[in-house]
């Protein structure tokens, strides 16, 4: 009997039985209700193809545990009193999801973008490993490297200032914007402040004082690079 993880309205991710040969480890799957093959081959491109089946519409693995980024953090404060990431894991984060972007963007067929990133967008394998499953906020990419908006869409979560500030459809963006979400993401795991719903400027240094100075904190102040053209994932 398959247990429901996490349910919306174009897919579902549900725990299956337990593998005979690894009784720690069960089968789970993300189901899809339309084709969203490159989705799929970007999911198994993170977590190991080795360990990854696609049928059609759907993605079967093993793992030990599985749960969104918002349970994670959930739970993570009812141990720890912090409702955040340590150190490692919001590294570990930043280079799951902007690797399985670089995977989509290169897409043969047609390329992809991620443009807005929600806590229960993502899915936690492992307490390690961290997956992007949310197809409605991924958009085509043209050869200009620009994602195209036809019609509406959800911009709740962690957005870029030019995903906020969009007017009018159709329209093209750059897709840049997906680095200041991931930004805004990593700030949101550290300190709980999300720097994309704020209505006044803040200071960084300030939000990140416990990672300031750090690699992993120059590599955040890049993702959130005013100028689009300039913010890069980039990690020295």
């Amino acid at each position: 009997m398959a247990e429901t993880i996490c349910s919306f309205s174009h897919f579902l991710v549900s725990k299956e039985e337990k593998k005979e040969k690894e009784v720690d480890k069960c089968r789970y799957s993300i189901q899809y209700n339309s084709d969203y093959l490159y989705l799929l081959r970007s999911i198994s491109f993170i977590l190991g193809d080795e360990n990854c089946s696609i049928y059609k519409r759907k993605i079967i693995f093993t793992a030990k545990k599985v749960q969104t980024l918002e349970m994670h953090l959930m739970e993570r404060e009812k141990k720890t009193s912090k409702a955040s990431l340590s150190y490692n894991s919001c590294l570990s984060l930043l280079y799951n999801l902007a690797n399985q972007n670089s995977f989509l963007e290169k897409e043969k067929e047609k390329k992809y973008s991620i443009f807005c990133i929600r806590l229960k967008d993502i899915l936690v394998i492992n307490d390690s490993n961290f997956i992007f499953v949310n197809p409605e906020n991924i958009g085509p990419v043209d050869a200009a490297g620009q994602i195209t908006f036809l019609s509406p869409f959800s911009r709740h979560g962690f957005c870029s200032p030019e995903i906020l500030l969009l007017d009018f459809l159709p329209c093209k963006l750059g897709v840049e914007t997906f680095y200041y979400s991931l930004g805004a993401l990593a700030v949101f795991c550290i300190s709980n402040v999300n720097v994309s719903e704020t209505s006044f400027e803040i200071n960084l240094s300030s939000v990140l004082k416990q990672i300031f100075g750090t690699k992993l904190y120059w590599t955040i102040l890049r993702l959130l690079h005013v100028e689009p053209k300039k913010r890069t994932f980039l990690f020295v």
